[in-house]
Parts: C-alpha cells; structure tokens; sequence
C-alpha cells in the first residue's frame, strides 16, 4: 500500500506545478481516485515536471492519469471530449485572470489535437499555463 505522505506529496507538488486554483479544486477528488489506481512506479512518474516546471509531455503514464481525473471530475462529455464550457467555468473561478485572458487562451489552446484523449489533456493543460489562463 502507497503510504499516505506520499499522496500528499504528489498532489502538492501537482498542484505546485500550476496553482491553477478551481480546476485543480475540481480536479483534486478525482486526482486521488485516479492515484490510487498507479502503482509504485507510475506514482513516481506523476510527480515529475518538465524542466520548465510543466507536465512532461508524451508520457503514457501522465497521460493515463490526467484522463482519469478529468472523467472522475466530469470535464469529460459522455461522447469521449473534453467539455470546455465546465472547464472555462471553472478557470473563470480564479479572479486574478481576465475573462478575455481565459477566453483567449481556451481557443488557441483547444485546437490542439493528439493521439489520444490523455495526451491532448496534458498539452492543453501546459498550453493554458503558457497562455496564462492557469497559474
């Protein structure tokens, strides 16, 4: 069994990763759920940034894991997409970011495309933080 400093070691440093305050508010429940299910070696990996202190990209494990707390959290529609509308309410929550900066920054960053569900997750979620709808 997992001990439990080091969930809360995980999730603080996710959270530290971008202090991205709702959505990690409405994330954090599924975060756990979805940690639970990690084993040793892929807890591991969930807590490692990129060096700018993004989520590393092209990570299967990050991958998996971010698509699970999106779906626990409901940022996942029931035809497998993200829903956006949930997802800019909650980053509208945060009142030091403009509504014209979320805005902005949800349609450059909604546009991306990937392989799969997971790794489109963790790209949008690192391209937010760069358009400065998440900090």
């Amino acid at each position: 069994m997992k001990p439990v400093i080091f969930l809360a070691f995980i999730l603080l440093h996710t959270f530290q990763i971008f202090a991205f305050g709702d959505v990690i508010d409405d994330l954090s429940q599924g975060m756990v759920k979805c940690y639970g299910k990690l084993n040793e070696d892929e807890a591991t990996v969930v807590s490692e940034s990129d060096e700018n202190d993004y989520l590393k990209e092209n990570s299967p494990v990050l991958n998996k894991f971010y698509e699970c707390s999106f779906r626990e959290c409901g940022f996942i529609n029931g035809d497998n997409k993200i829903n956006f509308h949930l997802l800019r309410n909650a980053l509208l929550q945060d009142s030091s970011i403009s509504k014209k900066e979320i805005d902005k920054a949800i349609h450059i960053c909604k546009m991306i495309k990937s392989v799969n569900l997971g790794d489109r997750i963790v790209k949008l979620l690192n391209c937010l933080a760069r358009n400065k709808a998440l900090h």
